[in-house]
């Protein structure tokens, strides 16, 4: 619409009927300074209830996908541990991201237990303490992120100015209607972050049960202390 608002019609018009003293013209200005100023009106409230009906959209939207949501965590328990990761504005994209965080989990756990049961020599793995054994075997559990002494590679300074990035752009964004919503923040991003930030999270998730389940000081729970402690180094 070319106006913004009645008091800009409202100048206009004046200006416009102040540049003439035919009167027919002045009577012509006032019958269309009368029909903008009702259009005008009309379209607000046009935008009006569009906007209340997006709105309700919105919060329709959110309730569905919160109970796809629920419905995946009960087929996938083990997504539960790190429900920052479930994604996706559809169920099947819901549910197929909570089954990969289900299955990452499980895997973790299960080479959890194989690496804390290992009881290979030192001599049999080239040198390497039964601690360094299991510090390998955790790190591979959850992405193969290289572990070693000296400088990081440059990818690894990369994922992390990714993840400094996306968290203060989420901290500061408050434009959501609802807990855990951020509009300015899209699925791309939100996929990058999870793909950088899930497997050394997912670790740290893990430590409370491996004290509970192998209780604490033991080789498995001073592992994954040592994965946390250097954060995938």
């Amino acid at each position: 619409m070319k106006y913004k608002s009645l008091e800009e019609i409202d100048a206009d018009f004046k200006a416009r009927m102040d540049g003439t003293e035919d009167a027919d013209t002045r009577a012509v200005l006032i019958e269309q300074r009368a029909e903008t100023r009702a259009d005008f009106r009309a379209a607000q409230r046009e935008a009006q209830l569009q906007a209340e009906a997006d709105a309700r959209e919105a919060q329709v939207q959110a309730r569905e996908r919160q109970a796809w949501i629920k419905v995946a965590m009960v087929d996938f328990p083990l997504a539960q541990q790190v429900p920052e990761l479930i994604a996706g504005d559809t169920e099947e994209a819901v549910r197929t991201s909570a089954k990969t965080a289900h299955e990452r989990i499980s895997k973790i756990q299960d080479d959890a237990t194989t690496a804390a049961k290992a009881q290979q020599s030192t001599a049999a793995d080239g040198g390497k303490t039964e601690q360094q054994q299991i510090v390998s075997q955790a790190t591979q559990a959850y992405g193969n992120v290289a572990v070693g002494g000296g400088n990081p590679p440059p990818e690894i300074d990369a994922r992390e100015q990714l993840m400094q990035d996306y968290a203060a752009k989420w901290n500061k964004d408050r434009s959501g209607q609802f807990w855990g919503e951020r509009r300015t923040i899209n699925p791309a991003e939100t996929d990058a972050y999870v793909r950088a930030r899930g497997g050394q999270h997912m670790v740290e998730r893990l430590l409370g049960p491996a004290e509970q389940k192998y209780g604490p000081g033991s080789p498995m729970v001073e592992a994954i202390k040592q994965q946390i402690a250097t954060g995938g180094r």
